[in-house]
Order: structure tokens, then sequence, then C-alpha cells
């Protein structure tokens, strides 16, 4: 029994050689093929562009849902006139549908309306944020109706 290797111990060595992956450490005196060099560069490009265009992606759905959103609270205030609660109903009905996401605070929903009502034309949220003069990566969607008045964007041609 002492030296016999059971199924589970088999089971639990391949778990944890499939967890902590680790190359053969490179001798000294040895040398990398002159070919990986460009193959890591190639790959890890490939990877960065890859990364680049879903965050871009992401961004952009949610730049066009925002502002979609605003535009429905903007023409529900509209048919119900003002003082109706449209975004403080909508804020508890939105947070109790979605309990684990974020953002749907009567505050956020009024930066989304004013996203739709500075820009009106649905076309205008498709360049994406980083296209705003003044922008930053750091910057989050809710800059945009301020951005438009720092920079006198109000209305986009």
């Amino acid at each position: 029994m002492g030296g016999e290797l059971t199924v589970a111990d088999a089971s639990s060595r391949a778990e944890s050689a499939d967890d902590d992956p680790r190359f053969p450490e490179i001798l000294p005196g040895s040398t990398m093929p002159a070919w990986y060099p460009g193959l890591l560069a190639s790959v890890s490009d490939r990877i960065w562009r890859g990364q680049h265009r879903a965050l871009a992606a992401a961004n952009q759905e949610l730049l066009s849902t925002y502002w979609n959103v605003g535009r429905d609270i903007l023409e529900r205030q509209s048919q119900q006139g003002w003082g109706s609660k449209v975004i403080d109903r909508l804020s508890t009905d939105l947070r109790t549908q979605f309990p684990d996401a974020r953002g749907f605070s009567p505050r956020n929903l009024k930066y989304m309306r004013s996203f739709a009502a500075a820009w009106p034309d649905p076309a205008s949220c498709k360049t994406g944020l980083h296209h705003c003069p003044g922008t930053t990566r750091s910057r989050s969607w809710k800059s945009y109706p301020t951005l438009t008045c720092d920079y006198g964007m109000r209305k986009r041609q």
C-alpha cells in the first residue's frame, strides 16, 4: 500500500499540474530560438488588438444603450409632463429588476437624459467617447453632457 498510486492521487496530481503549468527554465548558455521573439510579439499584438476591439465594442454598446434610455425618458417626460416622477419610478423598478447591476440611480438616469438631450441625433453616439475633444480614458460616459457644454458642442453638425 505504501508505494501504490491511487486514482485520487493521480487525479489530484493532474489537477495541480493543470492549475500551474510551468515551462522548464532556460539553462545558462542556451539561447532562445531566433523565431521566438517574433512569435511572441505577433501573438501579443494580436491579443492586445483583440482586447482593444472588444472594449471599444462594449463602450459603443453602452453609449448607445445610455442614449436610448435617455431618449425614452425624454419622450415619456414629454408625454406625462414634468413632475410625473418618471425617473424616480424607473430607477426603483430597474434596481428591482436588475439587483446585481449598478448605474440605475436617479442621478445616472438624469445623466442619460442629458446625454440624449445634448445630442438628439442617434448617430452622435456612434463615434464613441474617445472622439470627443478633451476626453481621456479615465472619463466616464457621464462626462458627455458636461463636455458638450464645456466645448461648445451643444449641437453637432
